[in-house]
Parts: structure tokens; sequence; C-alpha cells
């Protein structure tokens, strides 16, 4: 589908890959966007979602206007690529996609890719907080014993069991569940996603089901993003990210833990 829509007028590749992988080659049009440009440090908090201010310029400098169609391509495992698409859309840009399997696909597929960086013309994009993507710590805090609401967590088992420390304390939300990001993946050297039937049977056997609010985290909310594309392209309406993450949420004293 990329390949027959690169020349269309409404559509933007965007790579986020680094600008050295990018320079080393990239589709055709492709603008460099790294993570840079839309993640940031707030309160020691790292890969925090950037100000709407900062994000907006990102994108209006990318050639991205609130129109245009949003091809987000990666060259590692799409987790950049959800990182992203979680962005623009709490920023309520609706017309995004995901190469499926990034440039790796791409560059199996042996098509053409380029050195040399497109000029692009720049557009209005409109930055406006979508605040049911997104869930804080005190939120949670307040709704620890709500049934309706699951606390996912994208992280290793280690990780989750508090085994893996990558914080003051270890282990996880009281109530969440357990689906590492890497039981989405396929086994091979492209990045692709297992089959809908089979990631509707990996949530809905851990107890995640689609009438229930999902609260998606990881260390930094970059694998708990890349849990909120999964269960959105299974449809699910009620997904939000908590952007602070185990970052945060391990580094509290007021927050409890389950290990």
């Amino acid at each position: 589908w990329l390949a027959r829509h690169l020349e269309d007028e409404n559509v933007r590749v965007l790579d986020v890959s680094s600008a050295a992988i990018y320079g080393d080659g990239h589709i055709q049009g492709a603008v460099n966007v790294p993570s840079s440009q839309f993640i940031t440090t707030v309160g020691g908090l790292t890969n925090m979602v950037s100000p709407s201010g900062m994000f907006a310029q990102a994108m209006k400098q990318a050639g991205v206007g609130d129109d245009t169609h949003v091809i987000i391509v990666d060259a590692g495992n799409m987790l950049w690529a959800s990182r992203l698409l979680w962005t623009l859309e709490y920023y309520g840009h609706q017309d995004v996609s995901v190469l499926y399997g990034g440039m790796a696909a791409w560059r199996a597929d042996e098509r053409e890719v380029t050195r040399k960086a497109p000029s692009v013309g720049t557009a209005n994009f409109s930055a406006v907080p979508n605040p049911a993507l997104v869930i804080t710590a005190s939120e949670l805090l307040q709704r620890l014993d709500d049934p309706d609401l699951v606390p996912l967590d994208n992280r290793s088992p280690e990780e989750y069991h508090g085994a893996d420390l990558r914080a003051q304390r270890g282990g996880h939300i009281p109530g969440a569940v357990n689906v590492d990001w890497n039981l989405h993946l396929e086994q091979g050297d492209v990045p692709t996603l297992k089959s809908p039937a089979e990631l509707r049977s990996l949530y809905e056997g851990a107890g995640i089901t689609s009438d229930k609010e999902v609260a998606a985290y990881c260390q930094t909310a970059i694998r708990g993003a890349n849990g909120y594309m999964v269960l959105r392209l299974l449809g699910y309406e009620k997904v939000r990210v908590y952007d602070g993450s185990w970052e945060e949420w391990g580094n509290r004293a007021d927050t409890p833990i389950e290990k």
C-alpha cells in the first residue's frame, strides 16, 4: 500500500530512527522524526510525552497537517513507532498508521531506499491533548480497587516479579496483569505481529477483555505504548497509557507494590 501511495499529497512518512540510521537509507519522502522530538524529561522522569507546543512544532516542521495521513516507520521492532502512534492520537490526530514490519519489512521486499532527505513545507498541526488516552499515578492510586480498570504491565516477567530491579523498588502495581510485549511478535528477522486471533487469545486469556478500561505501562511507557497499539488494533476502545510508568511508581514512597 505504501509503495503505491508514496506520491499522495496527503500522505507523510515519518521515520523515527536515529539520524545515523536514517542517513544510511530510508523510504523516499520519509521525514526523520527521532524520539527526541516527541519525548522529554519531566521532574526527572524520562521519555515523558512532549508538551503540546513542542510536539506541534515538530509535526509542523515535518509537514504534518491536521488532515495528513501519517505513516510511521522505524528500523527496530515497532516500539518507537507505537509510541509516536499513541502520541499522535493523544494529541488528537486520528489518521495515523504504522508500517507493518518497519524498515526490516521494506528492505526484505527489496524496495527502494534513498539517503536524500526530502524538502517539505510546513503545515498547521493542532495539538489538543485527549485526557482519555493517558492516566496519572494519582488516578491509578484512587482506582486500585476499581474492578473496571486493569493495569497492564508490558514489562518482562522478571521486572514484574521484582527480580529485575530498575527503580528503587521492584514489583508491579497491585492488580496489574503481566503480558510481556515480546509476546506480541512473531519470531524472525522481520518484526511482525502475531495474528489477531493469537493476540486476542493472549489478552483474553490473561483476563484483559474489551469491556475493561486498560492502563498500559512498562518502565518508561515505550513498551506500554506497544501494548496500547496492539489493543487498539484488536478494537479495544478504553485503553490509556500511564506515562510515568514504573520509573515513577517504583521510585515513589507512597505507591503500593506487589511482588
